[in-house]
C-alpha cells in the first residue's frame, strides 16, 4: 500500500466550457485516471476542502487494485492510495466527513470475498481499518452514508450494519436474500433506510429495529433501486429503474412518503433502456445522474428536476465507445461524478483519449443552476 503525493501522477485535469440550456454552463474541472488496463471511478464524495474518488485499476490475472484519491475543490490532485495486498483488491464506496477524511470501503478476493472497511485522515493516513469475513453470501458492501453525528451505515449483499466514526460496529442486521444499493439516514443518524434491487425500502431505528419494509413495484413493473435521498418531512427521492417483460428498463424517481405513498412519480427513457444511478439534492432543486443505453453504447446523463418533478433541464455525454457514471454527488454548490469512458469522448469541445480499454472521469460542475 503506498500514497502518492503531489504532481498530477497520469491525471489529466482540463477545464470545461459546457453550453447547457441555452446558457454557458462552465465544468469546473475534469480529472481523467487512466492507465494501459481499464480503469474505474466507483464513487465519489465531495468533503470541506476537497473531493475523493475510490475506483479500481485492472492489473494482470485478471485481478484489480483499489484507489482512493483526493483532488482539492478546484481540481488540484493532492495523493492516492493504492490497495494491493491481493490479486483482486477493489474500493468501492466513499464518504466524505467533515474533519476533511472519509471513510473508504471495498472488497479483497483472498480465499473468498471478505469486505474490508477503513477511515482516512484528511492528509491520507489510515486511522483505522477492519476486514469483515464472508459470512454467507455476504461478499460486497454497495451501499455506504454518513449523515452528520458520529455513525455512519454500511450496507450490501444481505446485510445492514451501522458504525461509529470510531471504527466500533454498533449493530449488524442480517437481511438474507436482499441486496441493498442505497442508504440515507436522518439526521445524527435517528433513523436509517435502505434500498434494494428487488424494489425494497427498509427504514429501521438507530438501533437497528426494523420500522418498515415494503416491496415496491411500479404499476405492476419490477424495480431495481439504486439510490435514496432524504426529502422534506419524512419524506424520500428514490432512484433507479423499472423493467417491463422485455427486460427494457425506464428511468425512475419517486417522491415519496411512507404513510402516504407516492407524491409524484417521473420516468423517461431514450431511445433503448435507461436507469438513475444517482440521487443528490440542493436547496431547492433534485440532480439525478444515470445512463441511457442508446444504439450499441451507453451515455451519461445529468438531469436536473425541480422539487416537484418538473424537468429544468438535461445534458447527455456520449463517447465513441460506453460512458458510464457509477457515483455522484452535490455539496458546497457542486455536482461530482464519477465512472468510466472507453475510446474517445467529447465534453463539449473538449476530447479525453482512453490510454486502455477503459478510463474513469472525475468530473465537477457548479450546481445546482440558477435560472
Amino acid at each position: 500500500m503506498a500514497i502518492v503525493r503531489g504532481g498530477l501522477a497520469g491525471i489529466l485535469l482540463i477545464l470545461l466550457s459546457i453550453p447547457l440550456w441555452g446558457q454557458l454552463f462552465p465544468c469546473r474541472w475534469v480529472a481523467q485516471e487512466g492507465t494501459t488496463t481499464s480503469d474505474y471511478v466507483m464513487d465519489v464524495s465531495i468533503g470541506p476542502d476537497g473531493v475523493f474518488a475510490a475506483g479500481m485499476t485492472g492489473v494482470s490475472g485478471s485481478g484489480w487494485n483499489g484507489w482512493l484519491s483526493k483532488y482539492t475543490l478546484d481540481g488540484d490532485f493532492l495523493w492516492r492510495i493504492h490497495y494491493d495486498e491481493a490479486q483482486s483488491d477493489q474500493a468501492k464506496r466513499v464518504s466524505a466527513l467533515p474533519d476533511g477524511g472519509c471513510i473508504v470501503s471495498g472488497f479483497v478476493v483472498l480465499t473468498d470475498s471478505d469486505i474490508w472497511l477503513e477511515r482516512r485522515a484528511g492528509d491520507g493516513a489510515r486511522l483505522w481499518r477492519h476486514t469483515l469475513v464472508k459470512e454467507g453470501s455476504r461478499d460486497a458492501a454497495f451501499a455506504q452514508t454518513y449523515g452528520g453525528g458520529d455513525t455512519f451505515v454500511l450496507a450490501g449483499t444481505d446485510f445492514v450494519q451501522h458504525w461509529s466514526l470510531a471504527g466500533t460496529l454498533l449493530w449488524s442486521l442480517s437481511l438474507p436474500g436482499m441486496t441493498f444499493l442505497g442508504a440515507a439516514m436522518t439526521t445524527a443518524g435517528a433513523g436509517i433506510w435502505v434500498v434494494g434491487d428487488q424494489g425494497d425500502l427498509v427504514g429501521l431505528t438507530a438501533q437497528g429495529e426494523i420500522i418498515w419494509w415494503q416491496r415496491l413495484t411500479d404499476e405492476g413493473k419490477e424495480i431495481l433501486w439504486r439510490d435514496i435521498a432524504l426529502g422534506p418531512q419524512e419524506t424520500f427521492f428514490l432512484g433507479g429503474l423499472a423493467s417491463d417483460a422485455t427486460g427494457t428498463s425506464t428511468a425512475l424517481v419517486w417522491h415519496y412518503q411512507p404513510a402516504a405513498g407516492i407524491i409524484w412519480r417521473a420516468k423517461w427513457r431514450g431511445w433503448g433502456s435507461a436507469a438513475v444511478n444517482r440521487v443528490r439534492l440542493s436547496a431547492d432543486e433534485i440532480i439525478l445522474v444515470g445512463a441511457y443505453q442508446a444504439i450499441f453504447r451507453l451515455q451519461t446523463f445529468l438531469r436536473i428536476l425541480d422539487m416537484n418533478g418538473n424537468l429544468k433541464g438535461e445534458r447527455i455525454y456520449t463517447a465513441e465507445g460506453n460512458i458510464y457514471p457509477f457515483g455522484a454527488d452535490y455539496q458546497l454548490g457542486r455536482t461530482a461524478v464519477g465512472g468510466f469512458f472507453e475510446q474517445r469522448t467529447v465534453l463539449d469541445t473538449w476530447e479525453l483519449t482512453a490510454y486502455g480499454t477503459k478510463d474513469g472521469f472525475l468530473a465537477v460542475w457548479p450546481l445546482p443552476v440558477k435560472n
